[in-house]
């Protein structure tokens, strides 16, 4: 495995100098050091994912900018499958609409192996999703995509949900802090009443400004026809104890979701009172995280019995505020 592994840094290596040494001046430009010295020291080899974090002491003062994309693609473009890295993680850098776009020309090819892509915390906006989306009718091969704290709002939160109904195999989608609105979090919950496919969905921090709970709604009776999600967290969702009783009242039910995430919310002691009385009935969940919600000591008593009842809940997070 690690002998493979040193292989393919080396081709990936030699593709990509060989394509920056093509790209005009690149090669004297301020990155081309640091990731080649992030290559040779094979710190992105050792899973086969291409760790280019900016956040990583080598780029932190230069973080990667849409020219370092365009390389990177024209080089992803040219090397053997066996040689591609199997992932990208390329959060915390400069990446705008113009990198992504760069990126999903390539991912529409068939060519394309990448199983894993992070671009966690970069500057794109809807319109680079739009293409991203657009590749992703075509690729076969990512199973994992995160896209946390990009600026993808309203519509960029309506074309993913409109991509996920015709891609086959994302299994785990990180969405949080993207400025998803309601209409956009009542369209994922209705794609996620039909998809087969996904495993973890993560919306955490949504811009809802509806105080009827719409979003906690849909997503609710999602949970009542969807028999295939594991994971979902819903973090900074401002949902009040009518919410929770919503979710509580279909997770009763529910036989597949394993880890709810509801820090951050607005939940009292009545809402720690739904919370427990599911946990009484549901054999499924085991992770629970309802910390930073004010639940008070009665609602903490009550989720503790119910805890004690409880076989299939491994760990429970919560902190009591008042």
């Amino acid at each position: 495995g690690l002998v493979a592994m040193a292989t393919m840094a080396a081709s990936f290596l030699e593709t990509w100098q060989n394509a920056a040494f093509q790209e005009e001046a690149y090669s004297r430009c301020k990155n081309y050091s640091a990731l080649v010295s992030l290559l040779i020291l094979h710190e992105s080899t050792t899973d086969g994912v291409l760790k280019w974090r900016g956040n990583q002491p080598a780029l932190k003062h230069n973080r990667l900018t849409d020219w370092d994309v365009k390389v990177l693609a024209c080089a992803l473009r040219r090397v053997q499958s066996a040689g591609a890295p199997s992932g990208l993680d390329l959060g915390y850098n400069s990446i705008t609409d113009e990198g992504l776009w760069h990126l999903s020309e390539w991912i529409k090819e068939e060519t394309c192996s990448l199983k894993t892509l992070h671009l966690s915390y970069n500057d794109f906006t809807h319109v680079g999703v739009s293409k991203l989306c657009d590749a992703l009718q075509f690729n076969k091969s990512l199973h994992t995509i995160v896209l946390d704290g990009n600026t993808l709002g309203h519509v960029g939160g309506l074309q993913v949900a409109a991509m996920l109904q015709v891609n086959l195999s994302i299994a785990r989608l990180g969405l949080a802090s993207t400025d998803l609105d309601t209409d956009s979090v009542i369209a994922m919950a209705t794609v996620l009443g039909a998809n087969k496919v996904l495993r973890a969905v993560d919306i955490s921090r949504p811009l809802l400004h509806s105080k009827m709970e719409e979003s906690t709604i849909h997503l609710s009776t999602m949970l009542q026809v969807n028999n295939s999600l594991q994971e979902l967290h819903l973090a900074k969702h401002t949902i009040t104890d009518t919410g929770v009783e919503w979710l509580c009242r279909y997770l009763s039910t529910n036989a597949t979701l394993k880890h709810l995430n509801l820090s951050c919310n607005r939940l009292s002691q009545d809402g720690a009172k739904h919370l427990s009385g599911m946990l009484r009935v549901n054999s499924t969940l085991t992770v629970l995280n309802i910390s930073s919600n004010c639940i008070e000591d009665d609602g903490l008593c009550s989720i503790s019995e119910a805890v004690k009842s409880n076989l299939s809940l491994q760990w429970h997070a919560h902190t009591v505020l008042r």
